[in-house]
């Protein structure tokens, strides 16, 4: 009889260390989905502004900003605004006096892609002249916002804010 007890015991405690030594091998395996997206999913990203008929009782305020989940945008250009490089800015804001003058455009184009951005936009017209702004976002090559000459008259506003990601 202790000879069987003996075998028992010694079968239970061999079973016992294949199951710690299973459970070890495979709990320690990464979660896919919590892990960082791959830096290739990152998109390019580029907004088209123009305003025609902005004067100094207009109140404009465009704000583009982008971003990696990893915050690698920072230490680097950021940035292109009308083909100039502008330093590691992630948040870009562009204001009446930006518009002053006729028609103008500002393009604004990533150095590098990103995980996400957005295009905020604020627009109050102060006088009778009537305020026309046109804006366009495109991700990784797609136009994704597209506002075509959206008139605004005098004591009106026009407020929108969007954002991006890779689709």
């Amino acid at each position: 009889m202790k000879m069987q007890t003996m075998t028992v015991t010694r079968l239970l405690r061999h079973l016992c260390l294949l199951l710690i030594a299973g459970l070890l091998s495979t709990g320690c395996k990464k979660d896919k989905d919590n892990a960082e997206p791959p830096a290739n999913t990152r998109v390019p990203m580029k907004f088209t502004l123009k305003v025609t008929g902005a004067d100094a009782n207009d109140v404009l305020n465009f704000q583009i900003a982008g971003g990696n989940n990893d915050a690698s945008q920072y230490g680097t250009v950021v940035w292109k605004v009308n083909g100039t490089a502008q330093g590691n800015e992630s948040v870009l804001s562009f204001k009446t006096q930006d518009f002053i003058g006729g028609t103008k455009t500002i393009v604004v184009e990533s150095v590098k892609g990103f995980d996400f951005g957005s295009l905020n936009i604020y627009c109050a017209n102060g006088d009778a002249n009537t305020l026309t702004v046109s804006y366009k976002a495109e991700v990784d090559g797609n136009v994704e916002t597209n506002g075509e000459n959206i008139a605004i008259v005098n004591g009106t506003t026009h407020i929108k804010n969007f954002t991006y990601r890779k689709r």
